[in-house]
């Protein structure tokens, strides 16, 4: 399945990134079986046919959505606040083998380096969330300040993780496309939900509505959650009920990877990818 790249009729761009295929090979699946001891199970071989139309080669636009074709979710979680709430969110994630995407505000990075060394320690991806979240990034850019903010955030996290930051999500999901291109400029993919639990509001969001939102995730769902009392509630019975329907947890990086996913691989307990 090819990339594709769409625009919305306030011209905002927005892609869908692409899936390579996947062949059997014959012969080495045969040499396979004939090299197996008796009664033992044996994986069919494949091989990886890339997708002709790559993500890299469309103009900028943000994400939204995964590729369908995987069975799998992404959580993405923004955090600009919370730390108790993440310090009781982090155990039930490594518990269910679930690998999420943190986008963190850089101020609050910079306010908990220990707490964001330890999201990246478990094995979750982390991009920016902008560094001050006072303004959003409408405002900031019609201030000229937009760039600035991303930069210091995107300096603040990855000196105090190592990792290379990729990803950004906008304070409010405020979006357009002047807030794609200065991303873009520094290098970094703007991402957005598809499915939203609004948990921020705690008096809208209760534990049942959020667990409702995770009922409707489809394939290739980006949803969105932040550290709050009610999230931390359901997410063990959200992270089950994506598991009891063949999704495997993912971080974003692992959902836009063009590969598909093989069983097993990612996102559930080891070895099985579900519970």
């Amino acid at each position: 399945m090819n990339a594709r790249r769409y625009e919305s009729d306030d011209g905002t761009p927005y892609s869908v990134p692409e899936m390579n295929g996947l062949e059997l090979d014959v012969d080495q699946t045969w040499l396979r079986l004939a090299a197996a001891p008796p009664n033992t199970a044996v994986h069919p071989a494949v091989r990886v046919r890339p997708a002709s139309g790559r993500l890299a080669d469309l103009p900028p636009g943000a994400i939204r959505q995964g590729n369908s074709e995987k069975q799998a979710v992404v959580l993405l979680i923004n955090v600009d606040w919370g730390t108790d709430e993440l310090m009781r969110m982090l155990p039930i994630l490594k518990r269910k083998g679930a690998r999420a995407t943190f986008f963190l505000s850089g101020r609050w990075a910079e306010n908990n380096p220990n707490m964001t060394r330890l999201i990246v320690a478990d094995g979750h991806e982390v991009g920016t969330h902008g560094h001050n979240l006072t303004h959003g990034p409408r405002a900031l850019a019609a201030a000229g300040r937009l760039k600035d903010d991303i930069q210091k955030s995107v300096a603040v996290i990855e000196e105090i993780t190592g990792q290379k930051v990729k990803y950004y999500a906008p304070h409010m999901s405020e979006i357009d496309a002047a807030i794609v291109k200065t991303a873009a400029e520094l290098n970094l993919q703007t991402v957005l939900h598809s499915l939203d639990t609004v948990d921020w509001n705690e008096r809208h969001a209760t534990p049942e509505r959020i667990l409702g939102t995770f009922q409707k995730a489809r394939a290739g769902d980006l949803i969105l959650l932040h550290p709050k009392p009610n999230t931390v509630q359901v997410l063990e019975q959200a992270i089950d009920l994506l598991h009891s329907r063949g999704y495997q947890v993912i971080t974003l990086s692992e959902m836009l990877s063009p590969d598909p996913l093989l069983p097993g691989q990612g996102g559930g307990p080891a070895g099985s990818g579900t519970d």
